[in-house]
C-alpha cells in the first residue's frame, strides 16, 4: 500500500501503474475535477460509487452504532440534505436493507 500527499501524486502512480487502484474521497475527487474541462468525463465514472466505511473486524457493537445512525439520518431524509450539500447532488442509490428487511445484512 501507498500513501500519497496530494490528489495528482496518487493518480499519476494509477496512470503509470505504479498502484493497483486508488482510494479517495469523493469531495475530493469533485473539487480536483471542477476545474479540469479534460477531465469532465471522468467524472461520471469516479463518482459512481456508494460510500462506504471500513471498520474493524469483529466490532459488531460499532458496526450497529453506525448503521442505526445511518438509518436514522436515511428516513429523516438528513442523509440526502448532508449529501446533495457535499456532493452537489441527490444521492443515486438506495441502501438495500431499508427500512425494515435488514436480514443481518450490513451497509
Amino acid at each position: 500500500m501507498s500513501n500519497f500527499q496530494e490528489l495528482t501524486e496518487a493518480l499519476l502512480a494509477l496512470k503509470q501503474g505504479k498502484v493497483d487502484a486508488a482510494v479517495l474521497d469523493t469531495r475530493t475527487i469533485i473539487v480536483w475535477l471542477k476545474n479540469k474541462p479534460r477531465a469532465r468525463g471522468a467524472r461520471q465514472a469516479l463518482l459512481h460509487r456508494a460510500l462506504g466505511m471500513g471498520v474493524l473486524e469483529n466490532d459488531s457493537d460499532w458496526l450497529d452504532a453506525i448503521n442505526n445512525a445511518i438509518l436514522e439520518l436515511w428516513d429523516s431524509k438528513e442523509f440526502h440534505a448532508i449529501f446533495r450539500k457535499w456532493f452537489e447532488r441527490d444521492p443515486d442509490y438506495d441502501i438495500p436493507w431499508f427500512p425494515n428487511n435488514h436480514n443481518g445484512l450490513t451497509l
